[in-house]
């Protein structure tokens, strides 16, 4: 509790750290090939559309806080997504997930445990579309079945546990067998899910079409909403994996192969793979800088005594 005495949030420390992961893993990557563009106009609509899609996941968090009870303002909620948002590079995924539920735990009078099972519960939403859209790239590059089976499998296994609610009945018998409290996802009910649903997918949205302008931009080629969905899969895999920081790496393997399978050479399914990381992280920069400005912001008016 020694940062509490000295005043530091955790939060803040953590942000600190997360970028200090960032700048190593830029550095070390070696990978950051230098983009031929085809077109200027394409490339920046694509990178709006990153941008957008972010502003989109802090409209889904913060309406999902608003549906089971923990409403915040959007200024805050949009301020927890762009401030944490580098946390994902940090090993592990405790802080991709715990990130924004801190901040907000920090800024509000909610209870971390309950904002925090919130946040997985809408990371779980956001895989389980996120995998919906790719098993339609499966099904676009007429892909072995096992693939295409395999994809619908995991999106079904998903769905079951979303709305069983499964890790709600796991987390309370495991409260019941430790004696403590243990913070228990919330019961997802099949309204809350088709009310969050419009949010989620204008997340995927501006993604996959804003993946489509990008790669239409390096390569000169039309738009195809094929390479966009491409992304989805590769995206949704590789935050499943839970060792690599972000998915660095295994989101580029992905993305590649699904590529060549589309139709691209090796080598331009390579570079546009790990340029991908590069358009994402623009994204990623735009909102920390807009989740910066909205805490400055804050402050500014509780300053000013305009806002409490």
């Amino acid at each position: 509790m020694a940062a509490k005495r000295l005043g530091i949030r955790w939060s803040v420390v953590l942000v600190y750290l997360s970028l200090l992961f960032v700048g190593i893993w830029l550095y070390r990557s070696g990978e950051l090939y230098v983009l031929q563009i085809h077109n200027g106009t394409l490339l920046a609509l694509s990178l709006l559309l990153a941008l957008a899609g972010f502003v989109a996941s802090a409209a889904a968090w913060w309406r999902l806080l608003s549906v089971y009870g923990n409403p915040v303002s959007f200024r805050l909620a949009l301020a927890s997504v762009g401030l944490t948002i580098f946390g994902k590079y940090i090993p592990g995924k405790v802080w991709a997930l715990m990130g924004r539920a801190t901040y907000i735990a920090e800024h509000s009078e909610h209870a971390l445990t309950s904002v925090s099972s919130l946040s997985v519960t809408g990371q779980m939403l956001f895989i389980w579309l996120g995998l919906l859209f790719g098993a339609v790239t499966l099904l676009i590059i007429e892909s072995q079945v096992e693939f295409v089976l395999g994809a619908l499998l995991a999106w079904f296994v998903l769905s079951a546990l979303l709305l069983s609610n499964a890790t709600y009945r796991v987390t309370g018998l495991f409260a019941r067998l430790l004696k403590r409290p243990i913070p228990r996802q919330p019961r997802l009910r099949l309204s809350h899910i088709l009310g969050l649903l419009p949010y989620f997918t204008l997340i995927w949205l501006c993604w996959i079409v804003g993946f489509s302008l990008f790669v239409s931009a390096l390569t000169g080629n039309s738009p195809n909403l094929g390479n966009g969905l491409a992304f989805a899969l590769a995206a949704s895999l590789g935050i499943l994996a839970v060792i690599a920081p972000g998915g660095l790496g295994v989101r580029e393997a992905i993305l590649a192969t699904l590529l060549v399978m589309l139709g691209c050479s090796t080598g331009e399914s390579t570079s546009i793979a790990v340029n991908a990381r590069l358009w994402f992280l623009a994204g990623e920069v735009g909102i920390f800088l807009t989740g910066l400005a909205c805490q400055l912001g804050q402050q500014h008016l509780r300053t000013d005594g305009t806002e409490t």
